[in-house]
C-alpha cells in the first residue's frame, strides 16, 4: 500500500466531527507508522551477517549479496526518511500551535531537520521568554536557508513563524519587512503550499501591525489579501482571515460589520466542529456585544467559549476567565473571585505580561469590592513583577493598584500622585484603557476631596476627568462607558445648578440605554434621574456624603470595570501650544507653520483663547478644562495657577485634552517672575511637544 493509500485508510479511521481534527489525527497515525518502519530499516543495516567459508567464490558471491541488501535497505532508509519529513510538514501545517501536545513534539523530535526543528519551537514558545524563541527561530531559520533543500514553500512557512515570533514582541520593523516580502511572492507563485503559508503570515502580519498602532496602510494590506484569501479559500487562511477583518473593523469603530464578520465566522466553525477556534471566535465576538451593550448576552456567550475551548484543548483559558470575572463582577454573579483566582493560578508560575494582568485583574476586583485584607500578598507579587518586566504598561498598572489602594484608605494625596503617574505612563505608552481608568479613578478621589472643603475648583477637576472619559467612549464607540459617564457627570452638574446640562445628559444615556440588556442599570438611571429632577424643582442639588456613596461612587466602581476594545485613535493636527498669563501675556508659544505665517489669525485666536480663560481661572468654572472653536480651529484650555495652558488643532479629541494636562501638570503655575518659567520650559515640555508632532 502506498503512502497516499495509507493516509486516506488512516483519515477514514478517525472518529473526529472536525475533518481537519481527523486529517490531522491521520496523518500523524501514518508518521508513526513510518517512523516504526524507519527504526526496523536502521536495526536491520546494523544487523550482522554472517558469510559462509565454504569456498572463495562461495564467500564473493555471498558478500555481493550482502551489499546488494545492505543497498537495497539503504534505498528504502533514504525514500523511508523522504517520506517521514513530508508527512512531518504535513502534520504540522495541519497542526494548530494550542494543539501540538507533548506526544506530538516529541513524535517530531525523531526526524532530525532544521525546518522541522524550527517549527518545534514555535510550537514550544515559552510566553515567559519570547526572546529566546525569537533567538532559536533566528539561528535555524540561518541554517535552514543554507541547505541545499530549502524551497520556497519552507520559506514560507519560516515568513509566518517569524511574524509570529516578531509579532510577539512588536517589532513594526521586521513585520513590514515580511509584508513586503509575502506581497512579492503571491504576486509571483502558483504553488498551493507556499501560498498557504503565505496567507497565514499576511494575517499574522497584519494582526499583529494592528494590535502596534503603527500606522501601517492596515485597509490596504486587506484589500491585497482578500482575493488570495476567496480564490483559494484555504479553511485555516479563510477563517483567519475573517478574524482578521472583525477586528479591523473593529478597530476603525464599525462594531457592527465588525459583528458581522464574526457571526459569519463562528457559523462556518459550527459547521466543521471545529471547537477550538469556535471559542475564540465567540469569545471575540462577547467582546464586541459587551461594548454595545449586551453584557448578558456577552456573558453568556464567553461562557460558552470558556467551556468549548476547555472541551477542545484540556486547558483553561486563563483570560477569558480573566474578562469573565469582570462579568460576574457587573452583573453581581457570586462566582466573579473564583473565576480570577483560577485565572491566577494557572499563571501563577509564570513570569509574563499575562500574568502581570492577570494579577491586576484580581487586585483590582477586591478593591472595587474593598477586600482591602486580601490584597498585600497579590500587590506585593506584582510588584516583583513589574522590576522584573520593566515594562512601562506594567508599572503603569501598578501605580494605578497602588492610587486606588490608597484612596480607599482615604490618603488622597497619595493617591492622586500614583494616579497621575499611572495617567501619564499610561499617556507615554498610548494606554488608553489605562488613561480611561486612571481619569475616572481621579475623578472619584477628587469628589472625596471635594467633600472636605467644596472647592469649586476641585468639583470642575472632576467633571475635566469625566469629561476625558466620556470623550474616550464616543471616539471609541462604548456604549457602558459613554452612559455610566454621562451619568456621572449629570449628577455633578446638578450639584452646580446646571441642571439643563444634566438634564440632556440623561437623555443621552436613555438614548443609549435602549442598547443595553441589563435591567439592573436601568432601574439605577431611573432612581437618578428621579434625584436630579427633585434638586431642579428644590433649585439644588445636596451632595451629602451619604448620596455621594449611594449614587456615585458605585457608578464609578461599574465604569472601571469596562475596558476599550482596541480602536484606532481619533486623528487630529496639533497646529500650536501657549502658555498664557492671566492677564493675556503670552510667556510661551510653539506654533506650526500656518499659525506663524497668519498674523490675523494668531491675533483673532489669542482674542478667543483670553475670552476664555476668564471664566475658567475663577467663577464658578475655576479650573474647567474647556474647548472653543475659532473659524476652523479647536481651542482646548486648560488652567493652571496664574495662568492657563492652551493647545490649537484640527480637533478637539481625548489625546488632545490629555496633553493639555500634562503640560498643566509639569507647569503648575506661571511664576510671579515670569523668566523663572520660560528658561526651563523647554526642558520640562520638551517631550510633550516633540509627541505633538506641531505642523
Amino acid at each position: 500500500m502506498d503512502v497516499i493509500d495509507r493516509l486516506q485508510s488512516a483519515v477514514s479511521h478517525q472518529t473526529d466531527l472536525n475533518p481537519i481534527d481527523r486529517l490531522q489525527k491521520g496523518v500523524r497515525l501514518v508518521l508513526t507508522e513510518v517512523l516504526e518502519e524507519r527504526k526496523e530499516l536502521e536495526e536491520m543495516l546494523k544487523m550482522k551477517i554472517e558469510v559462509s567459508p565454504k569456498g572463495l567464490l562461495a564467500k564473493l558471491r555471498t558478500q555481493s549479496k550482502i551489499r546488494k541488501k545492505r543497498e537495497l535497505i539503504q534505498n528504502k532508509l533514504f525514500l523511508n526518511q523522504e517520506v517521514v519529513f513530508q508527512l512531518a510538514c504535513l502534520s504540522c501545517y495541519l497542526t494548530q500551535k494550542m494543539k501540538a501536545t507533548k506526544d506530538y513534539i516529541a513524535i517530531l523530535k525523531k526526524i532530525k531537520h532544521p525546518y522541522i526543528d524550527l517549527i518545534i519551537a514555535y510550537f514550544e514558545e515559552d510566553p515567559s521568554n519570547y526572546q529566546a524563541t525569537r533567538l532559536t527561530v533566528d539561528k535555524l531559520a540561518k541554517t535552514l536557508m543554507k541547505r541545499s533543500d530549502f524551497t520556497t514553500e519552507m520559506e514560507a512557512f519560516v515568513f509566518s513563524i517569524r511574524s509570529w515570533v516578531y509579532g510577539q514582541q512588536g517589532d513594526v520593523a521586521i513585520l513590514k519587512e515580511l509584508y513586503k516580502n509575502l506581497r512579492k511572492r503571491l504576486l509571483e507563485t502558483t504553488n498551493v503550499v507556499e501560498i498557504f503559508g503565505l496567507q497565514d503570515t499576511s494575517c499574522t502580519v497584519v494582526w499583529w501591525l494592528l494590535q502596534s498602532g503603527v500606522d501601517s496602510n492596515i485597509n490596504e494590506m486587506i484589500d491585497f489579501i482578500e482575493p488570495y484569501i476567496v480564490k483559494y479559500k484555504f479553511y485555516f487562511s479563510y477563517t483567519d482571515f475573517l478574524n482578521l477583518k472583525g477586528a479591523v473593523y473593529s478597530y476603525f469603530g464599525d462594531n457592527v460589520t465588525s459583528i458581522a464578520c464574526l457571526e459569519e465566522l463562528k457559523e462556518e466553525y459550527e459547521k466543521y466542529h471545529d471547537n477550538y477556534r469556535l471559542s475564540i471566535a465567540i469569545g471575540n465576538l462577547s467582546e464586541s456585544y459587551f461594548i454595545e451593550g449586551k453584557i448578558l448576552r456577552a456573558k453568556a456567550m464567553l461562557e460558552r467559549a470558556i467551556n468549548l475551548y476547555n472541551e477542545s484543548t484540556g486547558k483553561w483559558p486563563y483570560l477569558y476567565l480573566s474578562a469573565i470575572g469582570d462579568y460576574y463582577y457587573l452583573t453581581d454573579d457570586p462566582r466573579a473571585e473564583e473565576s480570577f483566582l483560577l485565572a491566577y493560578e494557572l499563571q501563577k508560575k509564570e513570569t509574563s505580561l499575562f500574568k502581570a494582568f492577570i494579577l491586576y485583574q484580581l487586585i483590582h476586583f477586591y478593591l472595587r469590592t474593598e477586600q482591602l485584607e486580601k490584597i498585600p500578598p497579590y500587590l506585593s507579587e506584582i510588584k516583583s513583577l513589574a522590576k522584573e518586566l520593566q515594562t512601562i504598561s506594567i508599572n503603569a498598572l501598578v501605580d494605578y493598584l497602588l492610587g486606588y489602594n490608597e484612596m480607599l484608605k482615604q490618603n488622597f494625596s497619595n493617591a492622586i500622585k500614583y494616579l497621575q503617574s499611572s495617567l501619564e505612563l499610561g499617556r507615554q505608552s498610548r494606554d488608553f484603557d489605562m488613561i480611561l481608568s486612571s481619569n475616572i479613578l481621579l475623578a472619584a478621589v477628587n469628589l472625596q476631596r471635594y467633600k472636605l472643603n467644596e472647592q469649586p475648583a476641585i468639583l470642575n477637576s472632576v467633571l475635566n476627568y469625566i469629561d476625558t472619559a466620556i470623550q474616550l467612549a464616543v471616539e471609541n464607540k462604548h456604549n457602558q462607558i459613554l452612559s455610566l459617564g454621562l451619568i456621572i457627570r449629570a449628577l455633578i452638574q446638578a450639584r452646580k445648578g446646571e441642571f439643563k446640562q444634566a438634564s440632556k445628559d440623561i437623555e443621552e444615556v436613555k438614548r443609549i440605554e435602549k442598547e443595553i440588556d441589563y435591567e439592573k442599570w436601568k432601574e439605577d438611571l431611573a432612581i437618578i434621574e428621579e434625584q436630579i429632577k427633585k434638586a431642579e424643582s428644590e433649585g439644588k442639588m445636596e451632595l451629602d456624603l451619604e448620596s455621594v456613596f449611594k449614587y456615585i461612587l458605585p457608578q464609578f466602581k461599574t465604569l472601571l470595570s469596562f475596558k476599550l476594545a482596541e480602536r484606532k485613535p481619533k486623528e487630529t493636527s496639533v497646529l500650536g501650544v501657549l502658555i498664557i498669563t492671566e492677564s493675556g501675556v503670552p510667556i510661551y508659544t510653539n506654533l506650526g507653520s500656518n499659525l506663524k505665517t497668519d498674523k490675523m489669525i494668531l491675533s483673532g485666536l489669542l482674542t478667543a483663547i483670553n475670552q476664555l480663560s476668564e471664566s475658567i481661572v475663577e467663577g464658578k468654572d475655576e479650573g474647567r478644562l474647556r474647548e472653543v472653536l475659532y473659524e476652523k480651529f479647536l481651542i482646548t484650555v486648560q488652567p493652571i495657577k496664574n495662568g492657563i495652558v492652551a493647545v490649537i488643532a484640527t480637533e478637539a479629541t481625548a489625546e488632545i485634552r490629555l496633553w493639555a494636562n500634562a503640560i498643566a501638570e509639569r507647569v503648575v503655575e506661571v511664576p510671579v517672575v515670569i523668566s523663572q518659567l520660560t528658561s526651563k520650559l523647554d526642558g520640562e515640555i520638551g517631550d510633550i511637544i516633540t509627541q505633538m508632532k506641531i505642523k
